[in-house]
């Protein structure tokens, strides 16, 4: 693990490129600098002489001091030739500034590669380059050129983006959230978030990690660290990037609907990161972390305005939250309110509602075991004193471990209560949507449980032999192959006939009044039907002349072969496999058919998979109702994913794999077609 302490707290820094102007980026970077380290600050300018009142080096080499910390702010063509001239006074860590490198095209990366180099051969650690800086905010060191420190407190920013992090510090004087450690991480030539992430894991100062990410270095990294980090502290992502362009390989249905977003957004949510889609969602999210942890998903609600508890209610649908029904003898304890409020949770209280009124209804839902969390909403009416409220629910919050959350709605008149509410680490955001959004994170991520997944049980000399064959083999495999590799999982096939030439037509018997598909099977089809290759509907009435037509249309295909198998009906799902490059192994269900991609209805998961995460696979896909009034045999389903999940693990040259369709009826499982990509 890097030791990145000099990157926040060095005991001394030279700034190479030090300006008296503070337009420019080397002059502000040197003005925050000399603030932060004063005497310890030491700028290089090509002509000497003093900076900004200090005595500056035209030379790095001429500072008679140590230097733990290198900042560099000059045009890109220089540094190369600058880190060079650092390495002879044997510093180790560096800031880099200067754009101009690999963002900028083929000359930039030319320039990112030699820098890469220098990092390799001499051992040393760089941030950047093309990035904003850090800061230390309880040491109250700016390195960089944001315009000032934020608000001091326990979150700790990591950030592709310079942007983001001036709107997060501006932000955090309004919000009361704090700050520990912000980082620029600019275009990670060598230290990357997976670095920054395992730093600070053990920081005693940094309580919760947030991270703006637009890409990964190395995913299968990232996971494995993200997994460890969670389990000791929070770590709120927010990724940008839903319309990125498909990554597809070869053409599988597979392949074409595994976008790298939902892929990224598996990777996080299965190794319990918290990942927002909006700036809007972080901040919120950073405000409810200060609460308490969510222990259970009952929850009660409180408000003095029935409209705000329909819009409460409504959020609810797609979280884990389900609203805590009070018993009869529960409602007994409630006789203080008038006779129209409402116990049936959200809980009215009117719009007359007090103070008292408030905190008693929230003394009373505290005492009740069950409920996990409380939402209180206040709309501001004649008799409400906001701040008062505000006071009492202050006053309640440090007698409970359960979670209050408040979302007071408007501005002027609840202005006041918010803010007291937010200093007393009482979390209050604008709307109750939001507050219901923000809570469910809270409760995924207090609620995450890691699996231990068994190991599959093969015939590992059956695995070796089977991929000592598929050396230097690329592309789709044949039926016979595919079969004898889904075998080793334990998987069996229903039987097939093959036929190899047209003179296999006539050696086929086929059952009176009985329907059969006829297909092509071919190296070069990857979707059969897409090019006339599948035949529906066929019985002992058309299937020679059908088998021939196939046979001639298909006659450049070298490889041809025809499968004939039984037509079966049923409820069509889709189960794909990918492995893509830096991130991992998937696996993915849906909807499946010819239109699988049209309809595009697939929820992804980590291989491999456990036997509860298949049953949630299914149970939250969006065609478990039409499968249930099927009344297929699910456990064959859940078998089937858990099985076939292993098969990228056991067979490391497999890219792809597409079960589609996968009929599913009452009496069985039927796997129509596979194709398994090399």
């Amino acid at each position: 693990m890097k030791n990145l302490d000099k990157f926040f707290s060095p005991n001394s820094v030279a700034v190479i490129g030090a300006s008296n102007d503070l337009e420019k980026v080397g002059g502000h970077i040197f003005f925050n600098v000399k603030k932060s380290l004063g005497k310890k600050a030491y700028p290089v300018n090509i002509k000497g002489k003093k900076v900004q009142g200090i005595k500056a080096y035209s030379n790095i080499t001429d500072i008679p001091f140590k230097v733990d910390l290198a900042i560099i702010a000059i045009p890109a063509s220089l540094v190369i030739d600058e880190i060079k001239n650092c390495l002879s006074k044997n510093i180790k860590n560096y800031l880099i500034i200067s754009a101009g490198f690999k963002e900028i095209g083929e000359t930039g990366i030319k320039r990112e590669e030699a820098l890469n180099n220098i990092i390799k051969e001499h051992g040393i650690n760089v941030v950047g380059p093309n990035c904003l800086g850090t800061l230390e905010v309880n040491s109250g060191y700016n390195l960089s050129f944001a315009k000032e420190l934020p608000e001091i407190g326990g979150v700790s920013l990591i950030s592709q983006s310079g942007a983001v992090i001036d709107a997060l510090i501006d932000w955090s004087f309004k919000s009361k959230i704090g700050f520990s450690k912000i980082i620029s991480l600019g275009n990670r030539s060598d230290v990357d978030e997976v670095d920054i992430l395992n730093y600070l894991k053990n920081d005693p100062k940094t309580k919760v990690i947030t991270l703006y990410l637009e890409s990964l270095n190395d995913g299968i990294s990232f996971a494995k660290t993200l997994k460890e980090v969670s389990k000791i502290k929070p770590v709120v992502i927010i990724k940008p990037g839903s319309s990125e362009l498909t990554r597809k390989a070869i053409g599988s249905h597979t392949g074409s609907l595994a976008k790298d977003q939902d892929l990224v957004t598996t990777l996080i949510k299965e190794n319990n990161g918290i990942l927002v889609k909006t700036l809007d969602e972080l901040f919120n999210i950073l405000t409810v972390l200060k609460s308490k942890k969510v222990t259970s998903n009952k929850l009660a609600i409180i408000t003095n305005a029935g409209g705000l508890g329909v819009m409460a209610t409504d959020q609810l649908i797609n979280t884990n939250f389900n609203l805590y029904q009070l018993t009869k003898n529960e409602k007994k304890q409630f006789k203080f309110l008038p006779t129209a409020a409402s116990l049936n949770n959200p809980i009215d209280i009117l719009g007359d509602a007090d103070s008292l009124r408030y905190t008693s209804t929230l003394e009373k839902l505290i005492k009740i075991k069950d409920i996990g969390s409380i939402l209180i909403m206040l709309t501001p009416q004649v008799m409400t004193d906001s701040l008062e409220i505000a006071k009492g629910i202050v006053k309640l919050s440090k007698k409970t471990n359960k979670n209050i959350v408040c979302s007071f709605v408007g501005y002027r008149q609840v202005k006041s209560a918010v803010q007291y509410l937010n200093d007393n680490n009482v979390a209050c955001v604008t709307t109750p949507s939001q507050a219901i959004t923000a809570l469910n994170y809270l409760y995924n991520y207090s609620s995450f449980k890691s699996e231990n997944i068994k190991a599959l049980r093969v015939n590992l000399k059956k695995v070796s032999s089977v991929r000592k064959s598929l050396k230097n083999y690329h592309g789709l495999l044949d039926y016979s192959k595919t079969k004898k590799i889904i075998s080793l999982l334990g998987i069996k096939l229903q039987n097939k006939k093959i036929l190899k030439q047209v003179q296999d037509i006539k050696k086929i018997k086929l059952v009176k009044n009985k329907k059969y598909v006829l297909k092509i099977d071919s190296k070069q089809a990857i979707h059969k039907n897409r090019l006339g290759g599948l035949v529906l509907n066929i019985d002992n009435n058309n299937f020679r002349l059908e088998a021939l037509k196939l046979f001639k249309k298909f006659k450049k295909f070298k490889d041809l072969s025809l499968i004939l198998e039984d037509e079966v009906k049923g409820q069509e799902i889709i189960i794909g496999l990918k492995r893509s490059q830096g991130l991992g192994e998937f696996l993915m269900f849906g909807s499946g058919g010819s239109d699988v991609e049209k309809i595009n209805e697939v929820n992804w998961t980590l291989c491999p998979v456990s036997l509860k995460k298949a049953q949630d696979l299914v149970k939250n896909s969006t065609n478990y109702t039409l499968l249930k009034n099927k009344s297929i045999d699910f456990k064959k389903l859940y078998q089937l994913i858990v099985k076939i999940s292993y098969l990228l693990e056991l067979i490391p040259e497999i890219k792809e794999v597409d079960l589609n369709p996968v009929i599913c009826s009452r009496e069985k499982l039927y796997l129509a077609d596979i194709k398994l990509i090399i």
